[in-house]
């Protein structure tokens, strides 16, 4: 290929930046011509993949934004809650004409912790929906013991979690993944069984080796998803 459209002895442009040069010998008139109509169609293939590419790119751009907007609306009322009641604690807490006693101070600072942790789990959600929509969050997998996940996934929900009641042999086999992503999802079935469990029914964890695998198992007694909004379940 020469090195420049001026050693090419035929020379047909196909586009910004694109041309197809032919080489070593002088067409004739009738293959010039055919010569020129393929070039004019491989022209036109170009353009064409060019702008399939853009438009990809804009549905992509399209579907990023309107994604980020629906977890702004969806996560703005929770975001607002803790905050609000993180800040009405701590005025209360400042109020120098109050005299709280201990167990109303230590009441005040448990709230605080407790809407501080929420926030916080809000946060990590929202970063990793971020991680996850631009593709830079890569699992890691490796032998992994549930030894080190699923205590793991327990203290991620602080002391709700002491109403789980937990049946996990001591010696399971390893397994193939991620430990930090398998602890998310084992503490995010158990955060969501914990929701929606009646007071009198404690959500159950299990793990157990079947079939030449392990299973794990996490187990509610709350009133399951409408069939109508299962789908629902599968989007961010």
């Amino acid at each position: 290929v020469p090195a420049d459209l001026e050693a090419a002895d035929v020379a047909e442009p196909l586009g910004p930046g694109r041309a197809l040069v032919v080489h070593g010998t002088r067409l004739e008139a009738e293959d010039d011509r055919l010569l020129h109509a393929l070039a004019a169609q491989a022209a036109f293939v170009l353009e064409a993949r060019r702008l399939q590419g853009e438009a990809a790119r804009a549905t992509e751009l399209a579907q990023a934004n309107d994604l980020r907007a629906g977890l702004l609306q969806a996560v703005s009322h929770d975001l607002r809650t803790p905050l609000a009641s993180i800040k009405a604690t701590i005025t209360s807490l400042r109020q120098r004409d109050v005299a709280w006693a201990p167990d109303q101070q230590a009441e005040f600072f448990a709230t605080i912790e407790d809407e501080t942790d929420r926030l916080t789990g809000l946060v990590e959600s929202l970063l990793d929906m971020s991680r996850l929509q631009a593709g830079v969050l890569t699992p890691v997998v490796r032998e992994t013991s549930l030894e080190e996940v699923l205590p793991a996934a327990l203290a991620d929900l602080g002391p709700r979690a002491k109403a789980v009641v937990v049946d996990v042999p001591e010696e399971l086999p390893t397994v193939e993944a991620d430990p930090q992503l398998l602890a998310r999802v084992v503490a995010n079935l158990v955060d969501n069984a914990l929701t929606y469990s009646a007071d009198t029914e404690s959500p159950q964890l299990h793990a157990g080796a079947v079939a030449g695998q392990v299973l794990v198992r996490v187990v509610d007694r709350g009133p399951g998803i409408d069939p109508k909004a299962r789908e629902d379940v599968f989007r961010p």
